[in-house]
Order: structure tokens, then sequence, then C-alpha cells
């Protein structure tokens, strides 16, 4: 059987609903214990292993053995994770058909189980990070109107909250909104309820005072991803499922040689296409020609995402005017595309995509595996300190320790692992002999004890773990 999944990674857990006739299913699956759930969406390793899991589920309890996925994210996500997701699922043959953030899944059940036909506003809050959005509900279909906070929060005061934009916070303090619904952690929802409370009592600006502010069921995320992949797949009962989103709560800047060109405003819907010119692309001395996309984050211009074009490609198009069409579809995956007036011709861009010529694979890879090394001595010596010291009790030991941990954990998040082991059978492929000894407890050729750790990235080895073995 084949459905279309609402899918929600949540509290070490991966939340799942589908539909059934007119009804929503919805369930939990424990994720494996040695994945961190901050990881799943941004390690590769960790998101075939998170998906393994719920297809294993979904094949036994379920007997879906295809499954379609609504994905959902949390709302400070831009573009750069969202094309991160979409590639770690085309690798891995994982068909993730729509993208959607907490606050726009809440929405959605609130319209759906509540029928409230108004102006709202959602909140999802976990840990440090909040989404804030507003929604207008009166055409009978979620339509995000703005976003006013997406990511880190002040959990002391609201009134410290950096909002997504300079004037966020005066649209919200305008807002016509009827309620401001909200789930998460209950420690954290608790905190969030006073602190929205406060506000609006004591904020000289915020105007409707009679504002309802009401914590629901987190589960309300994937009762409402229910309802769009029962859209998606376009059964009779939830056909009149719709939304409407923007593409980001920011603007996006197109950077091509030192020129910086703006495409799309922060009030752009989805999907949508708009044109530029670009005044000339300066041919460059390298192989490639580099673009970077930025979001236009305040005052400050954020890197998203960095891609090259082989420069063969872009012959013909340098030193002359040529326009350039930038388009993104529902699922916010945006294409550029390289106009030539001169010569009536046209070449499409995915930006999913742009990093896929091998001989441009081999130098960004070669220039990261530098910047990894470079980084390892110092991994190191945090390592021996651990290693070493013979005052545990010591507080500054325990803050070494704290930052070796966090050193590694970052690493690993970022795809780069340890090569360790001790007590392990020798492998030449990882591991490099720098002594032997006898040891009549363990069998020949095992590793008797690590003296450098190694690392690989994205399975190749960086540099092999120094050890002893027994001979």
């Amino acid at each position: 059987m084949e459905k279309v999944i609402g899918l929600h990674f949540w509290e070490e857990k991966a939340e799942i609903s589908w539909c059934d006739g007119d009804s929503i299913v919805t369930g939990a699956i424990e994720m494996p214990f040695d994945i961190r759930k901050t990881s799943i969406l941004r390690v590769d390793s960790s998101f075939k292993r998170a998906f393994e899991t719920i297809a294993e589920f979904l094949a036994r309890e379920a007997g879906i053995d295809k499954f379609y996925t609504v994905l959902c994210v949390p709302d400070h996500y831009g573009i750069e994770e969202m094309t991160a997701i979409f590639r770690m699922a085309e690798d891995y043959d994982i068909s993730i058909v729509r993208i959607v953030t907490e606050t726009m899944a809440l929405a959605m059940h609130i319209l759906m189980e509540y029928g409230v036909n108004e102006r709202i506003i959602t909140g999802f809050i976990s840990g440090r990070n909040l989404g804030l959005a507003e929604f207008d509900l009166s055409s009978g279909m979620v339509n995000k109107t703005d976003t006013y906070i997406a990511g880190i929060w002040n959990s002391s005061s609201l009134f410290k909250t950096k909002f997504c934009h300079s004037y966020s916070e005066r649209m919200m303090d305008r807002t016509e909104a009827v309620g401001i619904f909200y789930a998460g952690t209950m420690s954290d929802c608790l905190q969030f309820d006073q602190i929205m409370k406060t506000y609006v009592a004591r904020s000289n600006d915020f105007i409707n005072r009679e504002i309802e502010i009401k914590m629901i069921d987190s589960v309300g995320i994937i009762e409402g991803l229910g309802y769009i992949a029962g859209s998606v797949e376009r059964l009779p009962s939830f056909i009149g499922v719709k939304y409407s989103d923007l593409l980001s709560p920011f603007g996006f800047t197109l950077a091509v040689g030192g020129e910086m060109y703006p495409v799309f405003d922060e009030g752009t819907r989805v999907p949508a296409a708009v044109e530029t010119e670009l005044r000339r692309i300066n041919e460059p001395k390298t192989s490639y020609v580099e673009f970077t996309l930025f979001e236009n984050k305040g005052n400050k211009f954020e890197n998203i995402r960095m891609f090259r074009m082989p420069k063969k490609k872009l012959n013909g198009y340098f030193n002359k005017l040529i326009k350039v069409s930038a388009e993104a579809d529902i699922d916010k995956r945006i294409n550029l595309v390289f106009y030539d007036a001169e010569r009536d011709r046209e070449m499409i861009v995915p930006i999913i995509e742009a990093m896929d010529d091998d001989e441009i694979k081999v130098e960004h890879q070669e220039s990261v595996e530098g910047i990894i090394k470079k980084l390892l001595p110092i991994v190191d010596s945090l390592e021996y300190a651990v290693k070493f010291s013979k005052d545990e009790s010591n507080p500054y030991y325990q803050g070494i320790v704290q930052s070796y941990n966090k050193a590694v954990q970052t690493l690993a998040d970022n795809g780069i692992t340890q090569i360790n082991g001790e007590g392990e059978e020798f492998d030449y492929n990882l591991h490099n002999a720098v002594a032997q000894v006898s040891d009549p407890n363990l069998p020949e050729n095992t590793i008797k004890q690590v003296m450098q750790t190694g690392y690989m990235y994205q399975g190749k080895v960086l540099r092999a773990a120094s050890v002893i073995v027994v001979s």
C-alpha cells in the first residue's frame, strides 16, 4: 500500500499521520537511541537511519510499503536547510513531496478542528527556538501573512527577543488576531504563556488587549500535517484543504562577481517567479563561476547557499547584459534561469543540483577537508588534556571535558566521525600501526591502544588512527 504521511521529529520520536478514508491516523515512533533529534534533518547518516526506522514501522504495523512525506520543520529553517533535506532525500531515494513549518501545521489544525475563520497567531516553542507567525483563516484556507519570530528567543522577556525585521514587532503589536495558540514542551509553554501575557499587558504599543492566549496539545502539529497529507494525496474528504505560504520571512539577494541583485522580497509567496538583470558576468580565472544566494536578515546578509557553475557552461554569457529569472515552486525549491536575448537561448540551473559537476565537487571537498585538518590539532589538544589529567574533580578539567565533547559532537553533526578501534581487529584502511606488543589475553592483530584518534569525512579517511597492535 502507498500513502502520503505527515512527519514531525519531536522529543526523540518521529510523529506520523496519514489519512484513512475521512479519518486521520496518528502515531509516534521511538528513534534509535544514538540518533540526536537535532541532527536528523542535518546529517546524512542520521537522516538515513531515521527514515529506515520509519519505513520498517510503517511496513510492519500499517502495511504501508511505499510512502511519500509531508515533512514539518522548525520555522527558522531557511532555503539552505530545505535544500540540504531535499538533497539527502534524493541521495537515499526518499520521497519528500512537501515541507511545511510547525506554525503552519498548527494553523491548519486550528482551522480544521476548531473552525476558526479569523486571523490567528500560532507559536511553537522548543527549548531556545521559537516560531511565531500570523495566519488569515477567513477564506477557509490557511494563509500565512507574517512571520514575527523564527529562531532564538529570550526566555525571560519577549521585549528582548529579536524579531525577524525591525518592523516585525510593530506589526505584531497592531495585530487583529483573535488568539495566540501555541504548543511545545510543557515547561517551555508555561514559560511562554507567562511571558506572552506580560508582553500583552505591559507593552504600550500592543493594541489588542482582548486577544486570547491559549496553549494547545503539540499533537495538533501532526494532526494538521495529516490534513495536508490527505490534500496532497487528493483524497475526496481532503480536497478542500488548502494553504498559502511565504517563500521566506526574509528577502533574497543574488551575488555574482561582486555585484548584488535583489531577487525575492520578504512578501513573496510560493510558487513565484521574478526577473532581474545582471549588468555583466566577468569571465573568471578559475574553472567555475561562483554565485551566492543570501537571505537579507535584518541588517545583515546571511549566506544561505553558495553554488558554482563550470565556466564552460556559461560560455557566451560573459561581459554582456543578461536576464536572470528566479523561480520557486510550492516546495520552495529555487531555479535560476539565465536568458541571453542576443542569441535567444536560456539555461535553467536548479540550485539543489548546482554542485553536481564532478570537477567542482572535487575542488569544494578538498577545500572543506583542508579546513577540517587545520582544526583537528585543536581537538587533539582537548582530547589529550582529558586523557592525561590527574584531578578529575577540578572544575577546569570538567570544563575541558565539556569543550571536548561539544567539539566531537559538532564534528559528528557535520559528517565528521572518529576512528578509534580499541579492542577491535586492525584494519589497514583505518589504522596506522605505530608499535606492536605482546598480550596473551588478546588475539593477534587486535588493537590494544589508540595513541591518536583518526577521523573520516563523508566516507573518506582524513587521518588514520595511530594504534598499538598485538603481535
